[in-house]
């Protein structure tokens, strides 16, 4: 997703005084971190270590899901024996008399995220490669060793469904116009043969810390799920290069840097790695995963009013109704 303004929220010296007390050390607040507009982050010491400290927003929120950030330590700690390079779980806490939020406590992971911080000598080539054989890792994790529950009927279904009631819910949403054909169109042309894994939910280079050449960090599982692994890849890669569908800051960096490879070849190499048929059903994928970002963009310029998403949203729905009315692929 393209990246927005953070969740602003604010950490007061009696909180650090209860959070002190709680983790019995003493607790200094470094700074906020960019990136990220769900769940609040923060970098803190404690004594001579450096953690990362996330918790929701205590202000609205843009659906239950999308804050849980007790869910996602879970699937964190059952990464961490993985090869999947994710931060380790240093703490949990349900009790609201802390922060008046629930909020987990990793450790600092190494490498940069690419909104906030340039890298010199970038290898545009193998970050992506690296980035969509991780993906596919994630893939092939097995869902059981996770802690998710395995929930019957398709994840397309309802995941058409749910971003239609989020924008239902959304109070700007009605300037949108009637998006009852966009769920048509995609409840008509939804695949019945979906596969079913471990998906991220929200992958792209706005939620991974990166070194010249690699992924050293997966982060944001707050939309992790058993689903459809072929609509993680072309959420991914909706926003990839020359006829992108969708914006995506992060991806542009890589993908528009000298020596970056195209979408097809990524969308080949991921194929390769994972053994799945992914050329089917293309225009769907992408449809949906427009969707997608038409709920979230919405419910984020409605939460926070920016204006990139009060003006990009439009335009998004805009694509979708030139899709569904047979627009030639602009690849």
């Amino acid at each position: 997703m393209r990246q927005g303004p953070h969740v602003q929220d604010h950490l007061d010296p009696t909180d650090l005084v209860r959070l002190s007390a709680w983790l019995g050390a003493d607790v200094e607040l470094v700074q906020q971190l960019s990136g990220g507009s769900s769940n609040v982050t923060w970098l803190v010491r404690l004594g001579g270590l450096r953690a990362v400290l996330r918790h929701p927003p205590r202000a609205r929120l843009l659906l239950p899901t999308a804050h849980d950030v007790l869910r996602e330590a879970t699937v964190l700690r059952a990464l961490g024996s993985s090869t999947i390079p994710v931060p380790a779980v240093l703490a949990t806490c349900d009790d609201l008399s802390i922060l008046g939020v629930p909020f987990v406590l990793t450790e600092q992971r190494p490498g940069v995220c690419l909104l906030t911080t340039a890298l010199e000598g970038l290898d545009a080539r193998g970050l992506a490669h690296h980035a969509i054989d991780t993906l596919a890792d994630i893939h092939a994790i097995d869902v059981a060793t996770v802690g998710i529950i395995e929930r019957d009927g398709s994840y397309l279904a309802r995941q058409i469904d749910r971003w239609q009631r989020q924008l239902a819910r959304t109070s700007t949403a009605t300037r949108l116009g009637d998006l009852e054909p966009i769920v048509h169109w995609l409840h008509a042309h939804r695949p019945v043969d979906e596969a079913r894994t471990l998906i991220h939910g929200d992958y792209g280079f706005h939620n991974l810390l990166v070194s010249t050449h690699r992924i050293e960090a997966v982060l944001d599982w707050e939309l992790c799920t058993f689903g459809d692994p072929v609509a993680d890849v072309y959420s991914f890669l909706k926003s990839w290069g020359p006829g992108a569908v969708a914006p995506n800051d992060a991806n542009d960096i890589v993908a528009n840097a000298e020596g970056a490879p195209r979408r097809t070849e990524l969308l080949a190499r991921y194929a390769s790695r994972s053994g799945r048929d992914i050329g089917r059903h293309e225009r769907f994928y992408e449809m949906f995963g427009l969707w997608r970002s038409i709920g979230m963009f919405e419910g984020i310029h409605a939460r926070s009013g920016a204006v990139r998403f009060a003006n990009e949203t439009p335009q998004l729905v805009a694509r979708a109704q030139g899709m569904m009315a047979g627009a030639p692929d602009p690849r």
